[in-house]
């Protein structure tokens, strides 16, 4: 998953607290009109601006980042923490409809099913369970007149009872439902990873890592309709390790699979990021070069020979050298890709007719070949 769509789930669960905590105020408030809300206009507007601060700081440090600062994965936990504390000021507060607000807890642990795991959840309900209790002691010793009647105190206890086994049964289940949603997301999570890999596979070599026959066959087809359009122009390399066949008799293929990996990364750091390098069979490798000359192409696969000719394969096999031949062809517009490939595969030949380890240009028509010998060939 990235960054920000897990800020943007983050933010989410944010904002279903801010709804919470918006219900909470106009019911509160809705309690302060019918007279059930023991407390002054003037206090109870400063008691939820003090409130809806907090919410608003919350908001705040969600959309800066600043909550990361404190080391916090997640501000959800303890904006719910917030919202509860909230719940048991204004149970305190309120007569005969305590048990109401003290639900509104249920929506709030509702919302940590999405993120938040056993702990959390048990934490949650020691807040209201306790907090409930507590209360209800305040009540008993400050204000006993809203629990005067002996029915009255069993009922609220009945419903203090009542409420935290509810609560209890919410943790859990909520708990049991975060960790489904983790697992399911691990699961979606690998299966992405499952589809990449097989895309991969479907496209690029597995040895070497480079895109396969058949993807670039189609980018062939891609390159010549947008040279016909006059796009651009692109050029054919075609490119074969020297002698390979002797790498494998004398020293073995898995010493031919790690030269062969190992030109894949030279040819691959010499080329950009908008070319296109493949592995066209065997030791047998295309390189595309698009929206190039021939001239610039030359000096770009010229730089791999040299490269390849230089690399200390002796880290692979004591005593190994191996050099690669190269032709090109620059395509013309409007002809098969055939033929244009079978004009660099003629080239190849006739570098490696002229002593291998070199590039040989095929112009058009194919007659009038060129060959281009680096200083280093042999």
């Amino acid at each position: 998953m990235s960054d920000d769509l897990t800020k943007d789930k983050h933010f989410k669960q944010i904002l279903y607290g801010l709804a919470v905590a918006a219900v909470q105020t106009i019911f509160c408030w809705a309690c302060y009109y019918v007279g059930l809300f023991r407390m002054e206009f003037i206090d109870f507007v400063y008691l939820f601006s003090a409130c809806w601060a907090g919410h608003l700081l919350f908001v705040a440090a969600a959309f800066s980042g600043f909550h990361k600062c404190l080391n916090l994965d997640s501000l959800i936990l303890p904006h719910m923490v917030w919202n509860g504390i909230w719940f048991l000021v204004s149970a305190y507060y309120l007569d005969r409809m305590r048990i109401s607000v003290m639900m509104m807890f249920l929506l709030v642990m509702l919302i940590g099913s999405f993120r938040i795991k056993l702990p959390g959840f048990m934490l949650l309900a020691g807040i209201a369970i306790f907090g409930y209790g507590g209360v209800l002691y305040l009540l008993g010793q400050f204000h006993p007149e809203t629990l005067f009647i002996a029915t009255e105190f069993l009922q609220e206890l009945m419903q203090w009872a009542a409420f935290s086994l509810v609560i209890l049964f919410f943790a859990w289940m909520g708990a049991d439902i975060s960790g489904l949603r983790q697992a399911l997301a691990v699961k979606n999570n690998e299966l992405k990873d499952a589809l990449h890999r097989i895309s991969e596979l479907a496209v690029r070599d597995e040895l070497t890592g480079l895109f396969n026959r058949r993807y670039i066959s189609e980018v062939f087809k891609t390159q010549k309709g947008m040279a016909d359009r006059g796009g651009h122009d692109f050029v054919l390399c075609y490119l074969d390790l020297d002698h390979f066949k002797l790498v494998n008799d004398n020293y073995g293929h898995s010493v031919g699979d790690e030269v062969l990996k190992a030109y894949a990364k030279i040819a691959q750091s010499h080329v950009r990021s908008i070319d296109y390098c493949s592995r066209f069979g065997g030791e047998e490798f295309v390189i595309i070069l698009v929206k190039t000359e021939i001239n610039g192409a030359h000096k770009v696969v010229d730089r791999i020979r040299h490269s390849v000719e230089n690399y200390n394969f002796q880290s692979i096999a004591p005593g190994l050298k191996v050099t690669l031949s190269v032709g090109m062809s620059q395509y013309q517009p409007y002809e098969r890709v055939e033929d244009s490939l079978a004009r660099a595969d003629s080239a190849l030949y006739r570098a490696k007719n002229a002593g291998r380890n070199c590039v040989v240009v095929a112009d058009m028509p194919p007659r009038n070949m060129e060959v281009v010998q680096s200083a280093g060939s042999s």
